[in-house]
């Protein structure tokens, strides 16, 4: 009997500690399953932001890149656009970079120089309008005119438009320089136009000789209409028609002058309807 007593306190002890035991394990295993879920909420919470931060950023990154691409869009439209205006214009027109060399030459200044490179040879031997890129926006200097023209463009003020005439080859260049500037007021790069002012020029003489001439009673001289076109060679055509006029004008009183003072009153000048009495017979002579 005291055996089996014992036996049962044992029995009873054993199940008091494992009952004891697994209370304190479920615990744990609550505590441990709690953390766990908690950690896991945070970390999908955290994942979770992160995720949402991103892809805000992601948005916003793709307006700035599309708002980017549309401005480069309309940039290189309407760069195209200015080159292709650029290309066909018909003033001659080459740009020059910051350090003053060619960068662009347009279809009318290429044309241009080579239909007068034979001229420009006489004084630039080595001149070539097929070879300008990279070569000085100076296209003339060395020139016998060219330095005090370049001279005068050196001295124009700071951002300043100058407008010279440079003979050359026996052509007249007209060269307009512009500056392109920065915001800053730095240069940064240079414009020039060119036009070939050789017929123009040549008008101007002929026109002003004529003019002189005039002044002086001398009307027979005329304005040849060789090599004139547009403007000039109306303003050459009506010019000579005025001289022509005047010409016949003053021919016209010279010889109604003239008749008057040797008694020729028949003249058409004097009766060009033909009423003037027939002049008196001329006296019979004496017998």
């Amino acid at each position: 009997m005291p055996l089996r007593g014992a036996i049962q306190d044992a029995d009873r002890l054993s199940q008091d500690l494992d009952g004891s035991l697994s209370a304190e394990a479920s615990a744990l295993i609550s505590d441990s399953t709690r953390s766990a879920i908690v950690q896991g909420v945070l970390v999908l919470l955290v994942t979770g932001g992160t995720l949402f931060l991103a892809l805000r950023f992601a948005r916003s990154a793709n307006r700035q890149l599309e708002a980017r691409y549309e401005a480069d869009a309309r940039i290189a439209a309407e760069s195209a656009r200015i080159r292709h205006a650029l290309d066909h214009a018909s003033t001659a027109v080459l740009i020059g970079d910051e350090g003053g060399k060619v960068i662009y030459v347009n279809e009318a200044a290429a044309g241009l120089l080579r239909r007068r490179q034979r001229e420009l040879r006489s004084e630039l031997p080595s001149f070539d309008a097929d070879a300008l890129m990279g070569k000085p926006i100076e296209l003339f200097a060395g020139a016998r005119a060219a330095a005090a023209v370049y001279e005068r463009i050196g001295k124009s003020g700071s951002g300043e438009i100058s407008t010279v005439d440079l003979a050359i080859g026996g052509r007249t260049f007209r060269l307009v320089n512009c500056p392109v500037m920065s915001a800053v007021g730095a240069q940064i790069g240079t414009v020039l136009e060119l036009a070939d002012r050789s017929s123009q020029v040549a008008t101007e003489q002929e026109v002003q000789t004529i003019v002189e001439a005039a002044a002086r009673g001398e009307l027979g001289g005329r304005i040849s209409l060789t090599d004139k076109e547009g403007f000039h060679a109306r303003l050459a055509t009506g010019l000579n028609r005025l001289l022509q006029a005047n010409q016949e004008a003053v021919g016209d009183a010279i010889r109604m002058f003239g008749a008057l003072a040797n008694g020729h009153l028949d003249d058409p000048l004097l009766d060009p309807e033909g009423t003037a009495p027939d002049p008196a017979p001329a006296p019979a002579p004496a017998p």
